[in-house]
């Protein structure tokens, strides 16, 4: 997806609407983006930001890839894993088309797996940008004076 605009789109942006596509998806659910304590209340989600790639493609012309692990806590101890196929289910649709401020991007990739009862569904998010081109200070006037000798 092209984007352009005023600014180039940042990780935090991506991030934030991928929270908010979660939180469309699974109302009243916590999403935790820093760290998850012992004592976290279940069912909630958990986003791991994985590194960003950025690379140059042509001019102002910018290639970014974002990716996400979305950690899944079910709240049933008796059958997570169904539990967790569900959400992996939802997340599937609920991430397929990420609404962005400026545009809308498309979550690619998406894979998931259950580690310790805890879903891991990752996603990545592509997007080219266009930087934006900074103001050049313009020349000034000159004055000039003419004679013959």
């Amino acid at each position: 997806m092209g984007i352009r605009g005023e600014g180039m789109v940042t990780a935090i942006d991506v991030r934030d609407a991928v929270i908010g596509a979660l939180g469309e998806a699974f109302p009243g659910l916590p999403i935790h983006t820093e760290t998850v304590d012992e004592g976290v209340v279940k069912p909630c989600f958990f986003v791991k930001d994985f590194p960003v790639a950025q690379s140059r493609i042509m001019g102002r012309r910018y290639a970014r890839a974002h990716s996400f692990d979305i950690q899944y806590f079910p709240l049933s101890a008796i059958e997570p894993i169904e539990e967790a196929h569900d959400a992996a289910e939802r997340l599937t649709e609920a991430l397929e088309y990420i609404p962005l401020e400026v545009g809308q991007v498309r979550g690619t990739g998406m894979r998931y797996e259950f580690v310790d009862s805890v879903l891991h569904f990752f996603v990545n998010v592509n997007l080219y940008m266009f930087k934006p081109i900074m103001p050049v200070p313009l020349m000034g006037s000159v004055e000039v004076e003419e004679g013959i000798k």
